[in-house]
């Protein structure tokens, strides 16, 4: 019975022992995914015990390791130590603050590594050094606030690159110098000033959007730009540049001189800029554009005399544009042409066209003009908008909703001044002086709301980009044709259902901590007690291992005279 009591709490003890040895250790192993894939769920690391946490790949060695519900604030060097090889490491949405510990690994080879949507703040020159053949690597939504020079040396093998959503100041010119691989690029939403891609030479895909450039560089193999929402006014590149498609609304362009370098294009965007004129001769090397958007900048006239035959798509809404005559051969090619928000008085166009959609809308149309275009020349066409609550002095259209002047604005002051005004009449010409004071009055009043109009269509214009950079960084889909709110409440969905998730995920967390700190005060109350009676335990087994030897002792002493007496 003795012994029965002894082996039962000693193992008790031990058990006790172990399991708050592998509490101390952190011993992970991974869930029952299945080869090749290692998924590790709960897994809290903090600074303090990252050396201490072990990583088990006892059964299989994975291709890819990623992690659920789980919270590392550095990266341990016993993750990816023991693997030599692997495919994909996703260490995203972690809450990683420093992976110092990554310059320690040396030899491993890791093609994809995830860090994204993490809080790490800096990277150590060298962090990339010791992993081999790094192919993909995406650090987006982190506080990055500068890459050292060094830091990809020995990152040859780098094709794509995605640091969005830091505060990156600045690329330094020489970080690449040794990424000769280096094809897709994602700096967006940054407070970059300066990034020359061009000494990237094999650049083919670039995101630079929502960041503060002035100057933008462009490589001769990039195929796809985004450049939007940045403060640029300059554009340089070499001749023979492959560029495709290229994103430049929201800056600060003020002329289009830069585009005959730039004859492969299909897609340009250049709304949201200074631009007011559309020199012809920009385009005649362009033999592949077949969509131009150039609303909400200052043109005043549009001159696409030389038509571009593959452009299919024309906007040139939200502009100051008067005179457009001189464009019809160009806007007879188009399948899609908008033209609202101008100042357009008249509009011809051939009955041969190939139009199928057209927006008119909130232009200066004359009545006989508009009706002509609307009869003649587009009665097939889809009319995109209409014109609401008409002016006295203008008329609207029965058949589409749009509204015009029956005589321009010169002709009906003239006729004014020659019916009341008398040249002879003294009264006559204090009223006439009254009026030029009414005039001006009303003419300052205008600049007036006209400046506040500006202003009031700036704070929109920036509420629309945050609302585009939010979706941006969120990564959520831009739905087209609808109200900005609608995005919007994507945006605030999108928050309050991640803010559900992390409330959801930090109370199981807090559950099972507790359940562990209950389970190891409990161990903590049974070990005095266990170890006290054990030590009883040993004390009398002590005593009977004593009183063994002494019986020991005397059946040696009584068979040694047993022996003496039976001698002859």
């Amino acid at each position: 019975m003795a012994w029965t009591r002894v082996s039962l709490l000693s193992f008790l003890f031990v058990c006790s022992v172990v399991a708050e040895t592998k509490l101390s250790r952190q011993e992970y192993e991974c869930g029952p995914s299945g080869w090749p894939v290692c998924v590790y769920t709960n897994v809290v690391i903090t600074h303090a015990d990252a050396h201490d946490a072990v990583f088990s790949y006892e059964k299989f060695l994975p291709d890819t390791v990623l992690f659920r519900n789980s919270s590392m604030k550095t990266v341990p060097v016993s993750l990816v130590r023991p693997l030599g090889r692997l495919g994909r490491l996703d260490l995203s949405d972690l809450q990683i603050e420093r992976i110092d510990e990554l310059a320690d690994v040396d030899g491993v080879t890791i093609n994809e590594l995830l860090l994204t949507n993490n809080s790490i703040e800096r990277f150590p020159s060298h962090v990339f050094h010791g992993i081999k053949k790094l192919r993909q690597l995406l650090v987006d939504g982190n506080n990055l606030a500068n890459l050292p020079v060094g830091t990809f040396d020995r990152s040859s093998d780098l094709c794509i690159l995605s640091l969005a959503n830091n505060y990156l100041e600045r690329i330094e010119d020489g970080i690449f110098k040794n990424s000769g691989q280096l094809y897709d690029i994602n700096l967006a939403s940054n407070k970059l000033t300066h990034v020359d891609l061009s000494l990237i030479p094999r650049l083919r895909y670039a995101n630079v959007s929502f960041n503060q450039l002035t100057l933008l560089s462009v490589p001769a193999e990039l195929r796809t730009l985004d450049a939007s929402h940045n403060l640029i006014h300059t554009v340089t590149a070499v001749n023979g540049t492959s560029l495709v498609a290229a994103n430049l609304r929201h800056n600060r362009l003020s002329d289009t001189a830069w585009l005959v370098r730039f004859a492969a294009l299909t897609t340009l965007d250049l709304s949201f800029n200074d631009l007011e004129e559309l020199p012809n001769d920009h385009f005649t090397s362009m033999h592949h554009l077949t969509q131009l958007l150039l609303q909400n900048n200052r043109l005043v006239r549009l001159e696409l005399r030389q038509p571009v035959r593959s452009l299919r798509v024309l906007d040139v809404s939200h502009n100051r544009l008067v005179q457009v005559e001189e464009s019809k051969e160009q806007f007879e090619l188009l399948t899609e042409l908008y033209l609202a928000h101008n100042a357009i008085v008249t509009l011809t166009i051939g009955s041969n066209n190939t139009l199928q959609n057209v927006t008119l809308a909130h232009n200066d149309w004359d009545c006989k003009s508009l009706r002509e275009l609307l009869t003649d020349r587009l009665v097939q066409v889809a009319i995109g908008d209409t014109d609401r609550n008409c002016r006295e002095e203008r008329l609207s259209d029965a058949g589409h909703g749009l509204c015009c002047k029956q005589t321009t604005t010169l002709s009906r002051s003239i006729r004014s001044v020659d019916s009341e005004f008398d040249w002879g009449a003294y009264s006559r010409n204090l009223t006439y002086r009254a009026n030029l004071r009414e005039i001006e009055r009303l003419e300052e009043e205008n600049r007036k709301v006209n400046r506040t109009l500006q202003q009031h269509t700036e704070v929109h214009l920036d509420l629309l980009s945050s609302i585009d950079s939010h979706l941006n960084r969120f990564k959520l889909t831009k739905y087209g044709l609808v109200k900005p709110s609608v995005n919007l409440r994507t945006v605030f969905t999108h928050l309050a259902n991640r803010d559900t998730n992390a409330l959801q995920t930090s109370e199981a967390k807090r559950t099972e901590y507790k359940s562990i700190k209950s389970l190891v005060e409990k161990h903590q109350k049974d070990v005095p007690v266990l170890q006290n009676e054990l030590n009883e335990l040993n004390r009398e087994w002590n005593v009977l291992k004593q009183k063994t030897a002494d019986v020991k002792r005397e059946l040696k002493r009584l068979r040694n005279n047993s022996a003496i007496s039976h001698k002859p």
